[in-house]
């Protein structure tokens, strides 16, 4: 069971960590090619502007990160203990209860 996980798993986080690597040299390169472009004269919305964009970059590979990460451990069977339904059913709800007085 460990060496099946471990053989599954290394190369799945192994991709996970070439996409980080790969987004964040995007955003490095993005930012730095459009500071060149900035004039000192630019409002300061110009110069924020390529450092968002790079921002939002950045949490997108995050997000795809975290879902390859997301099927991995779903796939491994980690959320089994989530998805089985209990044999007996309790009612949560308030209206449920009977009240007598």
């Amino acid at each position: 069971m460990i060496l099946s996980n471990f053989l599954v798993g290394l190369p799945v986080m192994l991709a996970c960590i070439a996409i980080q690597a790969y987004v964040a040299f995007w955003c490095v390169r993005h930012y730095v090619r459009q500071a060149r472009r900035m004039k000192p004269e630019d409002h300061a919305i110009v110069g924020i502007r390529p450092l968002l964009v790079a921002m939002v970059r950045d949490d997108a590979g995050h997000v795809c990160s975290n879902q390859h990460m997301g099927v991995l451990f779903i796939f491994l069977g980690e959320f089994s203990s989530c998805t089985k339904r209990s044999t007996t059913r309790r009612s949560t709800s308030p209206r449920s209860a009977t009240v007598t007085s």
